[in-house]
């Protein structure tokens, strides 16, 4: 046998052993159970919205569901979708554009879209959040470890 046929079943052997070990083992789920890049993008660009929409209002957050966000297309087209690509693996949240609206006392309820909180004599008043009070996972220690319990969605 030639040399560049036994480094080729070498590097195939190989290759199907790593496949092997993150089956049994679980390695690279943490990675892709950890982030969801989908709704801490969404999150980040409706936070904006509302920077801008409070610099335009003279200090104001909207008090209504977040629909003014949308009018004419100035701050946002569209309501961006939580959970966009399914990420959260033991989550059951479906994508939805669902706003949640709270008001002074009220807790999130795990509603699993977005909540915002519409009451200006709420210490919260202008806080856009994941409705979400599952942990977000976070990746384990070490090589073989599996993802971690982090903290709930709805702190993000």
């Amino acid at each position: 046998m030639k040399r560049p046929a036994i480094w080729a079943l070498f590097f195939g052997f190989l290759a199907a052993s790593w496949l092997l070990l993150r089956t049994l083992l679980g390695v690279g789920e943490g990675i892709r159970r950890t982030y969801s890049p989908g709704n801490m993008g969404a999150l980040s660009s409706v936070r904006a919205a509302l920077q801008v929409y409070y610099g335009d209002h003279e200090g104001r957050f909207p008090t209504d569901d977040l629909s003014c966000l949308m009018k004419d297309g100035k701050y946002l087209h569209e309501m961006p979708q939580a959970w966009p690509k399914g990420y959260a693996p033991g989550i059951e949240h479906r994508p939805t554009s669902r706003v949640a609206v709270y008001s002074r006392g009220e807790q999130p309820r795990d509603t699993g879209g977005w909540a915002y909180f519409n009451d200006p004599a709420d210490p919260r008043w202008g806080n856009f959040i994941v409705d979400c009070t599952h942990p977000k996972l976070r990746r384990g220690r070490g090589l073989f470890s599996r993802p971690e319990p982090g903290p709930p969605w709805s702190t993000f």
